[in-house]
Protein backbone atom coordinates (compact mmCIF):
# COMPACT_ATOMS: atom_id res chain seq x y z
CA UNK A 1 0.00 0.00 0.00
CA UNK A 2 1.28 3.54 -0.37
CA UNK A 3 2.41 3.36 3.06
CA UNK A 4 6.23 2.54 1.33
CA UNK A 5 6.12 5.69 -0.19
CA UNK A 6 6.00 7.83 2.60
CA UNK A 7 8.58 5.40 4.69
CA UNK A 8 11.13 7.05 2.05
CA UNK A 9 10.32 10.58 2.44
CA UNK A 10 9.87 10.82 6.37
CA UNK A 11 12.53 14.03 6.88
CA UNK A 12 12.42 15.77 9.78
CA UNK A 13 13.35 18.51 11.85
CA UNK A 14 12.99 21.82 14.20
CA UNK A 15 14.61 24.02 16.46
CA UNK A 16 18.52 25.07 16.68
CA UNK A 17 20.79 23.33 19.49
CA UNK A 18 24.00 24.86 20.73
CA UNK A 19 25.55 21.08 20.28
CA UNK A 20 24.31 20.79 16.88
CA UNK A 21 27.56 19.74 14.15
CA UNK A 22 25.41 20.47 11.06
CA UNK A 23 22.43 22.92 10.70
CA UNK A 24 20.04 22.28 7.86
CA UNK A 25 18.46 25.30 6.23
CA UNK A 26 16.18 25.63 3.12
CA UNK A 27 18.93 27.13 1.21
CA UNK A 28 21.06 23.90 1.63
CA UNK A 29 18.23 21.61 1.44
CA UNK A 30 15.43 22.02 0.21
CA UNK A 31 14.35 20.13 -3.11
CA UNK A 32 15.58 22.06 -6.44
CA UNK A 33 13.84 22.00 -9.53
CA UNK A 34 15.14 19.43 -12.30
CA UNK A 35 17.93 18.20 -10.04
CA UNK A 36 17.64 13.86 -9.43
CA UNK A 37 18.73 11.34 -7.39
CA UNK A 38 19.08 7.93 -7.79
CA UNK A 39 18.55 5.31 -4.95
CA UNK A 40 19.44 2.14 -4.20
CA UNK A 41 17.48 -0.37 -2.55
CA UNK A 42 19.14 -3.40 -0.21
CA UNK A 43 18.37 -6.85 0.52
CA UNK A 44 16.68 -6.85 3.74
CA UNK A 45 17.55 -10.16 4.27
CA UNK A 46 19.82 -11.34 7.56
CA UNK A 47 20.40 -7.46 8.34
CA UNK A 48 20.23 -5.56 11.34
CA UNK A 49 17.46 -5.70 13.45
CA UNK A 50 15.42 -2.52 14.68
CA UNK A 51 16.29 -2.53 17.61
CA UNK A 52 20.25 -2.47 17.16
CA UNK A 53 19.45 0.75 14.58
CA UNK A 54 17.53 2.36 17.59
CA UNK A 55 20.41 2.22 19.62
CA UNK A 56 23.09 3.54 17.72
CA UNK A 57 22.56 7.57 18.93
CA UNK A 58 24.56 10.35 20.20
CA UNK A 59 27.22 12.89 18.99
CA UNK A 60 30.47 12.26 16.70
CA UNK A 61 28.82 8.84 16.23
CA UNK A 62 30.32 6.66 12.82
CA UNK A 63 27.55 4.67 11.12
CA UNK A 64 29.36 1.73 9.04
CA UNK A 65 26.78 0.39 6.51
CA UNK A 66 29.09 -0.56 4.22
CA UNK A 67 28.58 -4.12 3.77
CA UNK A 68 24.84 -3.52 2.74
CA UNK A 69 24.07 -5.86 0.13
CA UNK A 70 21.90 -4.09 -2.93
CA UNK A 71 19.54 -5.51 -5.18
CA UNK A 72 18.90 -4.62 -8.55
CA UNK A 73 16.43 -2.27 -7.83
CA UNK A 74 17.26 1.40 -8.69
CA UNK A 75 14.91 4.35 -7.86
CA UNK A 76 15.48 7.07 -9.85
CA UNK A 77 13.35 10.65 -8.34
CA UNK A 78 13.37 14.40 -10.25
CA UNK A 79 12.32 17.42 -8.47
CA UNK A 80 9.32 19.07 -10.80
CA UNK A 81 6.96 21.41 -10.10
CA UNK A 82 3.67 21.03 -8.72
CA UNK A 83 2.12 23.13 -11.93
CA UNK A 84 4.39 20.96 -14.28
CA UNK A 85 2.00 17.61 -13.23
CA UNK A 86 -0.99 16.13 -14.74
CA UNK A 87 -2.34 15.77 -11.39
CA UNK A 88 -1.59 19.81 -9.14
CA UNK A 89 -5.00 20.67 -8.99
CA UNK A 90 -6.41 18.02 -7.09
CA UNK A 91 -4.10 19.02 -3.98
CA UNK A 92 -4.04 22.25 -1.77
CA UNK A 93 -3.59 25.43 -3.47
CA UNK A 94 -0.37 25.91 -1.49
CA UNK A 95 1.24 23.06 -2.99
CA UNK A 96 4.68 24.29 -5.25
CA UNK A 97 6.41 21.18 -5.70
CA UNK A 98 6.79 17.18 -6.99
CA UNK A 99 8.79 14.33 -6.86
CA UNK A 100 8.33 12.43 -9.72
CA UNK A 101 9.79 8.49 -9.34
CA UNK A 102 10.70 8.11 -13.25
CA UNK A 103 10.26 4.26 -12.69
CA UNK A 104 6.69 4.77 -12.80
CA UNK A 105 3.68 7.45 -13.01
CA UNK A 106 3.85 8.05 -9.27
CA UNK A 107 4.24 11.34 -8.28
CA UNK A 108 4.59 12.89 -4.32
CA UNK A 109 3.43 16.47 -3.56
CA UNK A 110 4.72 19.17 -1.03
CA UNK A 111 4.53 22.50 0.34
CA UNK A 112 7.83 23.78 0.37
CA UNK A 113 9.00 27.23 1.76
CA UNK A 114 11.95 28.87 3.83
CA UNK A 115 10.62 27.64 7.18
CA UNK A 116 9.78 23.54 6.55
CA UNK A 117 8.80 21.20 3.65
CA UNK A 118 5.41 19.78 4.50
CA UNK A 119 3.78 16.86 2.48
CA UNK A 120 0.31 17.16 0.43
CA UNK A 121 0.24 13.39 -0.25
CA UNK A 122 0.73 11.95 -3.54
CA UNK A 123 -0.77 10.66 -6.35
CA UNK A 124 -0.35 7.09 -8.12
CA UNK A 125 -3.42 5.97 -10.21
CA UNK A 126 -7.20 7.28 -9.62
CA UNK A 127 -7.23 4.26 -7.44
CA UNK A 128 -4.02 4.77 -5.56
CA UNK A 129 -3.72 7.95 -4.28
CA UNK A 130 -3.49 10.28 -1.12
CA UNK A 131 -4.34 13.80 -0.50
CA UNK A 132 -3.68 15.51 2.68
CA UNK A 133 -6.47 17.86 3.89
CA UNK A 134 -3.93 18.90 6.81
CA UNK A 135 -0.68 18.50 5.47
CA UNK A 136 2.56 16.15 7.09
CA UNK A 137 5.55 18.33 8.24
CA UNK A 138 8.34 16.63 7.18
CA UNK A 139 10.68 18.96 8.09
CA UNK A 140 11.53 22.25 10.41
CA UNK A 141 13.90 25.10 9.40
CA UNK A 142 16.68 24.96 10.88
CA UNK A 143 17.27 21.49 11.78
CA UNK A 144 19.92 20.15 13.78
CA UNK A 145 21.32 17.75 16.31
CA UNK A 146 18.16 17.21 19.38
CA UNK A 147 15.72 19.06 17.34
CA UNK A 148 12.30 17.50 17.84
CA UNK A 149 8.85 18.04 16.98
CA UNK A 150 5.17 16.97 16.85
CA UNK A 151 2.77 17.00 13.98
CA UNK A 152 -0.84 15.84 13.41
CA UNK A 153 -1.92 15.16 9.55
CA UNK A 154 -5.00 13.86 8.17
CA UNK A 155 -6.18 13.07 4.39
CA UNK A 156 -8.40 10.99 2.29
CA UNK A 157 -6.60 7.29 0.61
CA UNK A 158 -7.83 5.72 -2.20
CA UNK A 159 -6.47 2.51 -3.01
CA UNK A 160 -7.41 -0.55 -4.68
CA UNK A 161 -6.84 -4.10 -2.66
CA UNK A 162 -6.84 -6.04 -5.67
CA UNK A 163 -9.00 -8.97 -6.00
CA UNK A 164 -11.08 -7.45 -8.01
CA UNK A 165 -12.62 -5.25 -4.94
CA UNK A 166 -12.21 -1.94 -6.79
CA UNK A 167 -11.31 1.22 -5.38
CA UNK A 168 -11.99 1.96 -1.37
CA UNK A 169 -11.57 5.38 0.16
CA UNK A 170 -10.36 5.45 3.59
CA UNK A 171 -9.61 8.65 6.10
CA UNK A 172 -6.64 9.00 7.49
CA UNK A 173 -5.03 10.87 10.32
CA UNK A 174 -1.89 10.79 11.94
CA UNK A 175 0.53 11.97 14.37
CA UNK A 176 4.14 12.33 13.40
CA UNK A 177 7.44 12.72 15.88
CA UNK A 178 10.59 13.65 14.89
CA UNK A 179 13.76 13.99 16.57
CA UNK A 180 17.39 14.39 15.27
CA UNK A 181 19.20 11.66 17.33
CA UNK A 182 22.60 11.83 16.56
CA UNK A 183 25.52 12.99 14.33
CA UNK A 184 28.51 12.00 12.95
CA UNK A 185 30.26 9.84 9.85
CA UNK A 186 28.37 7.83 7.15
CA UNK A 187 30.15 5.26 5.40
CA UNK A 188 28.05 3.46 1.75
CA UNK A 189 28.68 0.59 0.29
CA UNK A 190 31.39 1.91 -2.76
CA UNK A 191 33.43 3.39 -0.40
CA UNK A 192 31.42 6.35 0.38
CA UNK A 193 31.87 8.57 3.37
CA UNK A 194 30.28 11.13 4.44
CA UNK A 195 30.83 13.27 7.46
CA UNK A 196 28.82 16.02 8.92
CA UNK A 197 25.81 13.78 8.76
CA UNK A 198 22.65 14.05 10.73
CA UNK A 199 20.05 11.29 11.79
CA UNK A 200 16.26 11.87 11.65
CA UNK A 201 14.23 9.43 13.98
CA UNK A 202 10.67 9.52 12.51
CA UNK A 203 8.13 7.73 14.59
CA UNK A 204 4.49 8.05 12.60
CA UNK A 205 1.33 6.35 13.74
CA UNK A 206 -1.73 6.46 11.65
CA UNK A 207 -5.33 4.81 11.35
CA UNK A 208 -7.39 4.14 8.23
CA UNK A 209 -11.03 4.38 8.50
CA UNK A 210 -13.40 2.97 5.46
CA UNK A 211 -16.46 1.30 5.23
CA UNK A 212 -15.82 -2.10 3.17
CA UNK A 213 -18.79 -3.85 1.78
CA UNK A 214 -20.56 -3.12 5.08
CA UNK A 215 -18.44 -3.10 7.21
CA UNK A 216 -16.35 -0.27 9.14
CA UNK A 217 -12.71 -0.92 9.15
CA UNK A 218 -9.88 0.20 10.86
CA UNK A 219 -6.36 -0.07 10.09
CA UNK A 220 -3.88 1.60 12.35
CA UNK A 221 -0.26 1.16 11.49
CA UNK A 222 3.08 2.47 13.17
CA UNK A 223 6.32 3.42 11.25
CA UNK A 224 9.89 3.93 12.25
CA UNK A 225 12.17 5.88 9.87
CA UNK A 226 15.55 6.30 10.53
CA UNK A 227 17.13 9.13 7.74
CA UNK A 228 20.70 10.17 7.19
CA UNK A 229 20.96 13.78 5.75
CA UNK A 230 23.33 16.25 5.74
CA UNK A 231 23.78 20.09 4.30
CA UNK A 232 24.47 20.40 0.64
CA UNK A 233 22.92 17.34 -0.75
CA UNK A 234 18.82 17.74 -1.47
CA UNK A 235 17.77 14.33 -0.74
CA UNK A 236 18.11 11.19 1.91
CA UNK A 237 21.58 9.49 2.10
CA UNK A 238 19.78 6.66 3.60
CA UNK A 239 16.63 5.51 4.59
CA UNK A 240 15.79 2.74 7.11
CA UNK A 241 12.09 2.30 7.71
CA UNK A 242 10.02 -0.32 9.92
CA UNK A 243 6.49 -1.18 9.72
CA UNK A 244 4.46 -2.91 11.86
CA UNK A 245 0.69 -3.08 10.69
CA UNK A 246 -2.06 -4.47 13.46
CA UNK A 247 -6.43 -5.07 12.29
CA UNK A 248 -5.20 -6.30 9.43
CA UNK A 249 -7.35 -9.54 10.56
CA UNK A 250 -4.05 -11.31 10.06
CA UNK A 251 -2.59 -11.16 12.95
CA UNK A 252 -0.71 -7.81 11.57
CA UNK A 253 1.89 -7.38 9.12
CA UNK A 254 6.21 -6.23 9.84
CA UNK A 255 8.45 -5.48 6.75
CA UNK A 256 11.50 -3.88 6.82
CA UNK A 257 12.80 -0.90 3.60
CA UNK A 258 16.05 -0.16 3.41
CA UNK A 259 17.84 2.19 0.45
CA UNK A 260 20.65 4.83 -0.08
CA UNK A 261 21.96 7.28 -2.53
CA UNK A 262 23.52 6.42 -5.52
CA UNK A 263 26.14 9.42 -5.27
CA UNK A 264 27.26 10.10 -8.70
CA UNK A 265 27.02 12.50 -11.55
CA UNK A 266 24.08 11.66 -13.01
CA UNK A 267 24.63 13.45 -16.29
CA UNK A 268 27.61 11.11 -16.39
CA UNK A 269 25.76 7.50 -15.93
CA UNK A 270 23.35 8.99 -18.23
CA UNK A 271 25.88 9.73 -20.87
CA UNK A 272 27.77 6.28 -19.89
CA UNK A 273 24.71 4.38 -20.35
CA UNK A 274 23.89 6.12 -23.82
CA UNK A 275 27.66 5.46 -25.01
CA UNK A 276 27.14 1.47 -24.19
CA UNK A 277 23.99 1.14 -25.81
CA UNK A 278 23.80 3.28 -28.67
CA UNK A 279 22.84 2.00 -32.01
CA UNK A 280 22.97 3.85 -35.61
CA UNK A 281 21.80 1.95 -38.76
CA UNK A 282 21.25 1.02 -41.29
CA UNK A 283 24.93 2.05 -41.78
CA UNK A 284 25.07 3.39 -44.86
CA UNK A 285 22.15 5.10 -44.27
CA UNK A 286 19.46 5.85 -47.40
CA UNK A 287 16.53 7.93 -47.24
CA UNK A 288 16.46 7.23 -43.41
CA UNK A 289 18.38 6.61 -40.20
CA UNK A 290 17.40 4.88 -36.99
CA UNK A 291 19.06 5.96 -33.42
CA UNK A 292 18.54 3.47 -30.68
CA UNK A 293 19.59 4.37 -27.11
CA UNK A 294 19.05 3.52 -23.20
CA UNK A 295 19.16 6.81 -20.89
CA UNK A 296 19.11 6.35 -17.27
CA UNK A 297 17.29 9.52 -16.97
CA UNK A 298 15.14 12.03 -18.17
CA UNK A 299 17.41 14.52 -18.32
CA UNK A 300 18.05 16.21 -22.02
CA UNK A 301 19.90 14.44 -24.98
CA UNK A 302 20.47 16.76 -27.88
CA UNK A 303 21.04 14.69 -31.20
CA UNK A 304 22.27 16.00 -34.07
CA UNK A 305 24.22 14.90 -37.19
CA UNK A 306 27.84 16.68 -37.85
CA UNK A 307 30.38 16.91 -40.68
CA UNK A 308 33.45 15.54 -40.00
CA UNK A 309 34.27 19.80 -39.14
CA UNK A 310 32.24 19.60 -36.58
CA UNK A 311 29.26 21.96 -38.57
CA UNK A 312 25.89 20.74 -37.57
CA UNK A 313 24.12 19.77 -40.82
CA UNK A 314 20.54 18.77 -38.93
CA UNK A 315 19.22 18.68 -35.62
CA UNK A 316 17.43 15.39 -34.66
CA UNK A 317 14.09 15.82 -32.79
CA UNK A 318 13.04 13.82 -29.95
CA UNK A 319 11.37 13.79 -26.52
CA UNK A 320 13.69 13.18 -23.50
CA UNK A 321 12.65 10.16 -21.41
CA UNK A 322 13.98 7.59 -19.34
CA UNK A 323 14.57 4.08 -20.93
CA UNK A 324 15.36 2.75 -24.42
CA UNK A 325 14.84 5.56 -26.81
CA UNK A 326 14.26 4.82 -31.31
CA UNK A 327 14.46 7.92 -32.83
CA UNK A 328 13.96 7.86 -36.94
CA UNK A 329 15.12 10.59 -39.19
CA UNK A 330 14.90 10.70 -43.15
CA UNK A 331 18.30 12.02 -44.60
CA UNK A 332 17.12 13.16 -48.21
CA UNK A 333 18.07 16.97 -46.95
CA UNK A 334 21.79 15.79 -46.42
CA UNK A 335 24.05 15.57 -49.08
CA UNK A 336 25.76 12.07 -49.68
CA UNK A 337 28.88 11.83 -47.27
CA UNK A 338 31.01 11.06 -44.37
CA UNK A 339 29.22 12.42 -41.01
CA UNK A 340 28.86 12.14 -37.05
CA UNK A 341 25.87 11.21 -35.31
CA UNK A 342 26.23 13.03 -32.20
CA UNK A 343 24.65 12.51 -29.06
CA UNK A 344 25.10 15.24 -25.96
CA UNK A 345 24.03 15.12 -22.37
CA UNK A 346 25.14 17.20 -19.46
CA UNK A 347 28.12 18.86 -21.06
CA UNK A 348 29.29 15.26 -22.11
CA UNK A 349 29.24 13.54 -25.52
CA UNK A 350 29.21 10.30 -27.57
CA UNK A 351 29.76 10.20 -30.71
CA UNK A 352 29.03 7.36 -33.86
CA UNK A 353 30.41 7.53 -37.57
CA UNK A 354 28.11 6.74 -40.54
CA UNK A 355 27.81 7.32 -44.10
CA UNK A 356 24.98 8.86 -46.08
CA UNK A 357 24.16 7.89 -49.79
Amino acid sequence: MKKLVFSLALLAGSSASLLAQSTLTAATNNPVVNNSYTSVNVDTTGTFTEATISSNTGAHHVWDFSGLTTTISYDTAKEVTCSSTPHCMLFLSSTNMASQTLSSPTYVYSIVSTDSIAQSGYYQSSTQNLIFTDPMVTIKYPFTYLSSYTDPYAGILTYDPGSGFGAITAYETGTINVSCDGYGTLQLPGGVTDTGVLRVHSSQTFIDSAHVFGVDTVLTANINTYTWLMPGYHSPLLTISFTDQVGTGSGGLHFKTISYAKKYPLSIKNITEIQNSLEVFPNPASGELNIKFEATTSEDVNITVVDLLGRVVANVPHTNKQGIQQVSFNTGSIPAGLYLVRLQSGGQTVTRKIEIR
